[in-house]
């Protein structure tokens, strides 16, 4: 389909297009620029077109190179005729009045320096934790004997549980029930000796958060063992190696034994290992000679006795001088009656529940 646009005479119609195109050929070569981009005055005066400061500038930098280039081949000529034997004669100067005098202040500095750091090293601390702990614990005791009602100030944490070892009927039995109940702790956190030639030790895994901090060879009576303690800031794990027999014995201080032997000690770790002794198939740790403290070890049950499913959930300790027992009766009639026995004398022996609102 022929889109143009119609005209009468086709011919007509194409001159007159040429005939415009022409006139605007013509328009556009007689335009008038509107921009100047002829070359401007300014560049006719001498002093644009070169910067006479800056040749003075270089042509006088040029000159000290060369000066300065100057002076060094005379020097470097200088070298070269002299002789390069060096003279031997050494010039003494003037001697220091105050040399030994200095010497002495800085022996006097170093000796009160190296004493105010001993003195700091084996400072002892002021504060005691583990008394406040003791104190608090008894003045808890004191507020809940003294308190009509059960006391409530903070939620209370049960205490872990510790596994008091049994006596078992013959010495190899002991061993291997020790041994199986232990197999999943390293031999220096077990606390019984383990023959390496008896059971595979390869399943024992190691702690990762142990810090050794001191590995020694001791005589704990007649042999000769390699002592080595780690520790994570609360525990410390010490394991004694008996090469002859492939032996280890293994220790552990926990909390309260742990800082209160470090304590003794001044934090000195080869004085615990000198504390160290054997007995029979344990390793024990001697109290300070001048504190009636005990060797560290666990204490077995006196009997071995069988539980039923009521005494299993039962919480059984030893009484203590802190200790308290209650035991609930029924009235005449019908009501419970608690009796506390451990109480301060100015306590009441019964105390019955309150009564509840009608």
């Amino acid at each position: 389909m022929d889109r143009r646009i119609p005209v009468s005479s086709r011919i007509c119609a194409q001159r007159e297009d040429r005939r415009r195109h022409e006139l605007h050929r013509e328009r556009v070569r007689s335009a008038k620029k509107q921009v100047d981009n002829s070359e401007p005055s300014v560049m006719s005066m001498e002093h644009v077109r070169q910067n006479l400061k800056r040749e003075q500038r270089l042509e006088e930098r040029y000159t000290e190179i060369d000066h300065e280039n100057k002076i060094l081949m005379k020097k470097m000529s200088h070298i070269m005729c002299q002789d390069s034997v060096p003279e031997n004669q050494r010039i003494g100067g003037p001697q220091s009045l105050n040399r030994d005098l200095r010497k002495k202040e800085l022996l006097r500095i170093t000796r009160e320096n190296h004493g105010i750091l001993k003195r700091i090293q084996q400072a002892q601390p002021v504060y005691n934790h583990v008394e406040w702990e003791g104190n608090y614990r008894r003045t808890l005791g004191y507020l809940q004997n003294c308190s009509e009602h059960p006391l409530v100030l903070r939620k209370t944490h049960r205490p872990s549980s510790e596994l008091i070892p049994i006596e078992a009927e013959s010495p190899q039995e002991d061993v291997d029930s020790r041994y199986d109940s232990c197999r999943h702790l390293p031999p220096h956190i077990s606390g019984f000796y383990v023959n390496p030639s008896e059971k595979d030790m390869s399943e024992v895994p190691a702690e990762d958060d142990m810090v050794f901090v001191l590995k020694e060879g001791h005589h704990l009576g007649d042999t000769f063992y390699l002592v080595e303690m780690c520790a994570n800031g609360n525990t410390l794990n010490v394991s004694a190696y008996d090469g002859s027999t492939g032996t280890t014995l293994g220790l552990v201080l926990k909390d309260r034994h742990f800082r209160a032997v470090h304590r003794e000690c001044n934090g000195d770790y080869s004085l615990i290992a000198k504390r160290l002794r054997v007995d029979g198939a344990r390793l024990l740790l001697d109290g300070d000679a001048q504190s009636p403290t005990k060797s560290v070890e666990l204490r077995p049950s006196a009997t071995c006795e069988e539980l039923d499913a009521d005494s299993m959930v039962v919480s059984r300790r030893e009484p203590s001088i802190t200790s308290i027992k209650a035991s609930v009766e029924l009235d005449s009639f019908g009501d419970p009656c608690v009796r506390l026995h451990g109480l301060t004398p100015s306590s009441r022996g019964d105390v019955s529940p309150p009564s509840s609102p009608p």
